[in-house]
């Protein structure tokens, strides 16, 4: 068995792969709205609020921190069957998806 990693580098984990899903998020939005729709107002609103997610992030100084605690090659979910969420029929089931933060992962 894996000896757990520290409380800490769990926080950090936590935050990096949340800041990453948010920004993730967005920017599968932010597309529809500008590639899509052609809606430029929209596009800049989201753009603008993916990159205060990184700006926010940035003002912590933990960017060298969350890196190093990312374990991507060690992650027990990288693996783990996709489930529901692989499943978008049409254009607008990704963005609601992207949306939508009470669906289960």
């Amino acid at each position: 068995m894996k000896p757990a990693m520290s409380e800490v580098a769990g926080l950090y984990r936590i935050l990096d792969a949340n800041a990453n899903r948010a920004r993730e998020g967005l920017r599968a939005v932010e597309e529809y709205f500008r590639l899509a729709h052609n809606d430029v107002s929209v596009t800049a609103q989201l753009k603008k609020l993916r990159h205060r997610i990184t700006d926010i992030i940035a003002t912590m100084h933990v960017d060298d921190r969350l890196i190093e605690a990312r374990g991507s090659d060690t992650d027990v979910g990288a693996t783990a069957p996709a489930g529901a969420e692989a499943v978008r029929t049409d254009i607008e089931h990704v963005v609601i998806a992207n949306l939508d933060a009470r669906r289960k992962p």
